[in-house]
């Protein structure tokens, strides 16, 4: 369990730290200078944006389960908020997407987003 946290939590650090250096870098844009999209920066803070929600999540759902399952072993904990933490991830960035693309509202997507997690949490 020690192994999962140390590099949950340090996929967490980085990520969010190179995120930060980006961001704050004025070469890294999302179009280049003849205003076409940049795909190497967007895909690259769509890696790192996923790699940061994914982490984020795990630790939250382990220390929830922790605390609400505690007869369960470690392993069993363990692929419980790596399957959650996966189905969260998911569902978060075919919202971001949706969002990117002008299809759904970033809110009326989490809307949905909340209903179709209940619905997965309550079935799984």
């Amino acid at each position: 369990m020690l192994k999962f946290l140390t590099t949950q939590f340090f996929s967490l650090f980085f990520s969010v730290l190179f995120l930060y250096y980006l961001l704050q870098n004025q070469e890294f844009l999302p179009y280049s200078t003849e205003g076409d999209y940049n795909m190497i920066n967007i895909i690259t803070f769509v890696v790192l944006s996923i790699i940061a929600i994914y982490s984020l999540v795990s630790l939250l759902s382990l220390a929830v389960i922790c605390i609400v399952r505690r007869k369960l072993s470690a392993q069993v904990k363990l692929s419980k908020a790596v399957k959650y933490s996966f189905w969260i991830t998911l569902c978060v960035i075919i919202s971001m997407v949706l969002h990117f693309y002008n299809i759904l509202n970033f809110f009326i997507s989490f809307a949905i987003l909340i209903i179709v997690l209940i619905l997965i949490f309550v079935i799984l």
